[in-house]
């Protein structure tokens, strides 16, 4: 699921749980870390944003 909607381009908006709060994030692509598995998100501001793969509810 999350390696496909990779694949498009432009901005996503992702839902996630950080501290078990639902949060929402906006933003393109940067880097996927399998090691970690973090994705890291970068929006129009050059803001970065690191998710933790397993707290990712939703893509959209």
């Amino acid at each position: 699921m999350i390696l496909k909607a990779l694949k498009e381009t432009g901005d996503m908006t992702i839902s996630y749980y950080e501290n078990g709060m639902l949060q929402t994030f906006t933003g393109r692509y940067h880097n996927l870390n399998l090691l970690d598995q973090t994705l890291c998100l970068e929006n129009d501001e050059k803001k970065r944003m690191i998710i933790h793969i397993a707290g990712i509810q939703h893509i959209h």
